[in-house]
């Protein structure tokens, strides 16, 4: 069959109208790339598919402002033990190691030490690429945090992108091959296929130690620095994929692949030193980053979600009039670049939204928090309680008590923070309440928080005693809050470190009111989530959290709980923070934790 020119038109416009009717589907071309030059406020990111980069080679644009990956068909392989496996799914592969100048696109920051734009990131945690440290046990997709590099590169894409496995990353490291390409070569030959510490020191792509991506041969699917450079986390639980792990917390650890330029070349597995480097693997705390440890990514652009990207932070205005007004909320994706100034402290209400999770309450109970909430990130201020109720209960008690628009509010009870009968969270609260009046201003509801609520944040993930990672009280309280031990009194709210999720001031300073009642006795929670203490006698008695500037630093940990009258107005060292519904949750179920 003879074809003429105008055939051939016919059928290249006929292929033409078929892709752009999705009937072809360009993503069956061999690269995805997104265009990532938008940057960190980007609303999407464009994503085009190419068979076959342009003049043989990929330029830097794609090291540094876009990022290319290769189609992986499925297949089954040999993996280091020696096991049949079996990629049951196409994805795309990062053709590089994901680069400081992406990482900075997408995040607005840069955390290696190693500085370089073309140079992989490093010093970065699981936890900071794609994890939710709410729950370390999950790793489907829906745990990515929608803050992370992976959550916000997912949302702005358009489709999922995460973490390989440590299959999937193996299937593509050995590009079909038994044994990987740089399997028993001279020595002179490997230096050419990755760095390592032999070659750390010569110079290439312009940086010494860890080197530029693509400076090194790629594998024969084309994928650079899969040996070596930068350790390469995996989604994997190291304890869920191989059986050395000793770590006896269920997921606190996840594989890391490939080796890095501080290792020798000659590194080989506690298996078999056959499969050279490709069967490298090491384990990795989530929360500790290292000068070596990097990431590349992988991706399935038929697996769409949402474009749009969840903004954590919620901002109170409280200086527009009294009147009810829903514009006074505004959403922020992220804290300004210099911080929190007194403006967010006196005449607005900045809220930070947690995301539901499992924890140990006490360090005891495995409790579970179900739904979302805001939290205010500082204890309620002089300046907002002013704003909100038209006067500020604060007064000079003593040296140690202080007025100031910047300090927490004092002098306040229970029901001047919330007040109302027992009923469950957001319901029942008294309107001349501050919870009641902020909630008749922006048409929200708010209360305060659960005793499980607050625990649950004062955590954030962590399981010592402290939120910083420590145990250790005087040390910990002189990075996160103020105890008896300083004699430093009341301090103005954000002056020490905040938590992992944001959160300032929840060990020392003030007592925080919480909801609950307090029980002496273990409590029952109902099926309507209300704790109900056996206890009648201590009915008006209510939960306080944190410890205070009056109490010893041991006081003051993620456990510490006291007791008030909810009646006390006289507490120089009790104040409160408010917590907002999440308007989209509409059933009632589980916001106590369970």
């Amino acid at each position: 069959m003879q074809f003429t020119w105008r055939r051939l038109v016919e059928i290249s416009f006929a292929l033409l109208t078929l892709t752009a009717l999705g009937i072809v589907d360009d993503r069956e071309k061999r690269y995805c790339i997104i265009d990532l030059s938008g940057g960190e406020y980007a609303s999407c990111y464009p994503v085009s598919y190419v068979d076959s980069p342009q003049c043989g080679f990929w330029s830097d644009d794609f090291k540094t402002t876009k990022m290319v990956m290769r189609k992986i068909d499925p297949e089954k392989f040999r993996n280091g033990l020696t096991n049949e496996l079996e990629v049951r799914k196409s994805f795309y592969i990062g053709v590089y190691e994901v680069t400081q100048r992406q990482y900075e696109l997408v995040t607005g920051r840069n955390p290696s030490s190693l500085k370089g734009a073309r140079r992989p990131v490093v010093d970065v945690s699981w936890e900071q690429i794609r994890g939710n440290p709410i729950d370390l046990r999950r790793t489907d997709s829906e745990s990515v945090e929608p803050n992370s590099f992976m959550g916000r590169l997912s949302a702005r894409a358009g489709f999922r992108v995460d973490l390989p496995t440590a299959t999937q990353w193996e299937y593509a490291c050995r590009a079909g091959k038994s044994c990987v390409t740089n399997d028993r070569k001279p020595d002179r030959e490997l230096l050419d296929c990755g760095r390592f510490a032999e070659n750390a020191v010569v110079d290439r792509g312009g940086y010494f130690l860890l080197a530029s991506v693509g400076s090194y041969m790629p594998n024969a699917w084309g994928l650079y620095d899969m040996c070596g450079n930068a350790w390469e986390w995996c989604l994997d639980r190291c304890d869920a994929w191989c059986e050395w792990d000793t770590n006896k917390v269920p997921g606190a650890t996840r594989v890391l692949r490939g080796g890095g330029w501080r290792d020798s070349m000659k590194l080989c597995t506690p298996y078999s030193s056959c499969f050279l480097y490709a069967q490298d693997r090491m384990r990795g705390l989530i929360y500790g980053p290292d000068c070596d440890s990097g990431f590349r990514v992988v991706a399935w652009p038929d697996h769409r979600v949402r474009s749009t990207i969840d903004k954590p932070y919620c901002i109170v205005d409280l200086s527009v009039g009294k009147s009810p007004d829903r514009s006074r909320l505004s959403f922020a994706d992220r804290m300004p670049e210099k911080g929190w100034c007194d403006e967010e402290k006196t005449s607005k209400l900045v809220m930070r939204k947690i995301e539901p999770g499992k924890f140990l309450y006490g360090g005891k109970s495995e409790i579970e928090i179900r739904q979302s909430f805001y939290i205010g990130i500082f204890e309620v201020t002089q300046g907002q309680y002013a704003h909100v109720m038209g006067v500020n209960p604060a007064k000079e008690w003593s040296e140690m008590c202080k007025v100031g628009e910047t300090y927490p509010v004092c002098f306040v009870s229970w029901d001047d923070a919330r007040g109302g009968r027992d009923a469950q969270q957001f319901k029942s609260v008294n309107r001349d309440s501050f919870a009641g009046r902020l909630s008749h201003l922006t048409g929200r509801r708010f209360d305060l928080p659960t005793k499980e609520q607050w625990e649950y944040v004062c955590r954030a993930g962590t399981k010592t005693r402290y939120n910083c990672g420590e145990d250790a009280p005087y040390n910990s309280m002189c990075l996160l809050g103020w105890s008896e031990e300083r004699h430093s009194g009341m301090k103005p709210v954000g002056m020490r470190n905040p938590n992992r999720w944001g959160i300032y001031d929840m060990h020392g300073n003030m007592w925080e009111w919480c909801l609950d009642r307090y029980c002496d006795k273990s409590r029952q929670v109902l099926n309507d989530g209300v704790s109900h203490c056996e206890d009648t006698s201590s009915s008006i008695l209510r939960v306080l959290r944190g410890g205070a500037y009056s109490k010893m630093a041991e006081d003051c940990d993620s456990c510490s709980r006291n007791q008030s009258p909810q009646s006390n107005e006289f507490g120089n060292d009790i104040g409160f923070r408010v917590v907002m519904r999440v308007e989209d949750d509409e059933d009632e179920e589980g916001w106590r934790g369970k």
